[in-house]
């Protein structure tokens, strides 16, 4: 089925189960669908959002895509039928694409779907595998990893994962290190699988259960330095090439919290939305103080100097703080939901 490579690295990074590799879920059981023609190695649009239909209609609970072309806007086919996989609660996985050093403003056509989980890439390690990644090493936003928003100013990707050198299995029984968002999204679909897995899935939860885990996912994220062609460490990176952030499988599986939210996107000036809520609910046995701070990102002009969108070694970043007015620490009890503003 496969004659590259690529989506049996993809699989392993899931659920390979062997002496010499583990993947993310090893018990995940995988419906693999395949996409690409054999020479020359093409597809089309039709044919990858058939295969997702497919996966649906063969009961999969989690969908996950390494694979993607450029379309800034939400509303193209492709993501508007992964948006409507989620509202079915299947759990929708892209990766974000690998065309960062072209700049903002690239997002990936079925990333852009609302709900999908669009991941993007970072070096974790702590050794120097790159020197684009300056004195200091992992986690770090990989240089390559595409960054949004979308053309409607909607905040993609949603969150980081490990995508850099990550060993995984290939063809003929071997093994090899890739790079790539493609490396990243299996990470997130095997977390996915092992909280359903724990917890149950869709068919146990209800259509809304993809939501709820999307939050859960991306608010697990931790904020990472920022990197255009090198580190500049005071600068926390923009949530238009990281999301929330990496990713904390931890918090994602055993954390008694959870957050409803949309995510908080200002948009442009005629759509302008200053005021947001979101819920707050402790699944713990005793109380819980939740207290909010605000963590600056990195601003930048998006805008180069011949008034086009900059490359990636062109956004340099800025020292810009909103202006925002968080909820005061709210007490909530067990099992209570809280909305806050």
């Amino acid at each position: 089925m496969d004659y590259e490579g690529h989506g049996t690295h993809v699989a392993g990074i899931i659920a390979a189960d062997n002496e010499w590799l583990t993947g993310v879920a090893p018990d995940a059981e995988l419906l693999i669908y395949k996409v690409f023609s054999d020479d020359p190695w093409e597809t089309d649009e039709e044919t990858i959002m058939q295969a997702l239909c497919d996966a649906y209609s063969a009961g999969a609970d989690i969908i996950t895509s390494s694979i993607g072309k450029p379309n800034g806007w939400s509303d193209n086919p492709w993501a508007v039928l992964a948006s409507r996989l989620v509202d079915k609660g299947i759990v929708v996985v892209a990766s974000a694409g690998n065309e960062g050093e072209i700049g903002p403003f690239y997002a990936s056509s079925g990333a852009t779907g609302h709900g999908v989980l669009a991941v993007a890439a970072a070096n974790v390690s702590t050794q120097p595998n790159s020197n684009r990644s300056g004195d200091d090493y992992g986690p770090v936003p990989v240089y390559f990893t595409t960054w949004g928003p979308t053309n409607e100013l909607l905040i993609k990707p949603d969150i980081t994962a490990p995508g850099f050198t990550i060993v995984s299995t290939v063809l003929d029984q071997s093994y090899d290190e890739l790079s790539g968002t493609s490396m990243a999204a299996p990470y997130i679909a095997g977390l996915a699988a092992l909280y359903i897995g724990e917890y149950g899935g869709r068919e146990f939860h209800g259509a809304g259960f993809a939501k709820m885990l999307h939050d859960r996912i991306a608010s697990s994220g931790s904020s990472l330095p920022f990197v255009n062609n090198r580190l500049i460490p005071k600068f926390r990176a923009s949530p238009f090439q990281v999301g929330t952030g990496l990713v904390d499988a931890w918090k994602v599986l055993h954390y008694d919290t959870q957050l409803d939210y949309e995510p908080f996107a200002l948009r442009d000036t005629e759509l302008f939305k200053p005021r947001w809520t979101f819920n707050i609910t402790n699944n713990d046995k005793k109380g819980h103080r939740y207290t909010f701070k605000l963590e600056p990102q990195a601003g930048f002009n998006i805008l180069d100097r011949d008034y086009g969108i900059a490359l990636l070694y062109a956004v340099e970043p800025r020292n810009i703080v909103p202006p925002v007015r968080l909820p005061h620490a709210v007490f909530v009890e067990p099992g209570e939901t809280r909305e806050l503003r």
